[in-house]
C-alpha cells in the first residue's frame, strides 16, 4: 500500500499538484468480504450491516458523519495492526491534509461457491460521496455540522 501511495504521490507532484492540499480517503470496498479478519472488529462489522439503504430515509448528515469518523478511526487501527500497514498510515498523513477510511459493499453479503445466497443489498455505499462532499465544504463545513 505504501509503494503504491508513494508512486502515486510521485506522479501527482510531477504533473503540479499539491498532495498537502488534498484529503485523502481510502476506501476498503467488498467489505462483505473481509469476513474473519472483522471478527476482533465488532463495530466496524456492525457499522456496516447497518449501513443499507432503507437507513437513508432517516438520516440525520451531523449523526451520520460522527458515526464515518469514528468508524474511520477504527479502520486505521485495522489497517495498521491487521494489514501492517503503519508505513502506509504515517505516508498518507505526512503527504496529505488529511486521512480518512471508509467500508462499503456493493452486495451486502459474500458469495458462497460464486453466488449469491441472499438478497443484494448494498451497505454504505454514499459513505464516500458524503466525506468528499464533507471534506470540500472547508470552512463551511463547521457552520454546517459543528
Amino acid at each position: 500500500m505504501h509503494e503504491l501511495l508513494s508512486t502515486y504521490v510521485q506522479g501527482l507532484i510531477e504533473l503540479g499538484g499539491e498532495p498537502s492540499e488534498q484529503h485523502l480517503l481510502v476506501v476498503f470496498s467488498k467489505g462483505d468480504l473481509l469476513g474473519s479478519r472483522l471478527d476482533r472488529w465488532e463495530s466496524i462489522r456492525s457499522y456496516l450491516q447497518a449501513g443499507d439503504l432503507d437507513n437513508l430515509q432517516n438520516l440525520r448528515l451531523k449523526a451520520h458523519i460522527a458515526g464515518m469518523a469514528e468508524v474511520s478511526a477504527h479502520l486505521k487501527s485495522f489497517t495498521e495492526k491487521e494489514l501492517g500497514a503503519q508505513q502506509f498510515i504515517n505516508f498518507a498523513c505526512d503527504q496529505f491534509k488529511s486521512l480518512e477510511f471508509s467500508i462499503i459493499s456493493s452486495l451486502g453479503a459474500k458469495p458462497v461457491e460464486n453466488r449469491l445466497q441472499v438478497e443484494i443489498t448494498p451497505r454504505c455505499i454514499f459513505d464516500p460521496l458524503f466525506w468528499v462532499t464533507y471534506k470540500s465544504l472547508g470552512w463551511l463545513r463547521r457552520k454546517l455540522f459543528f
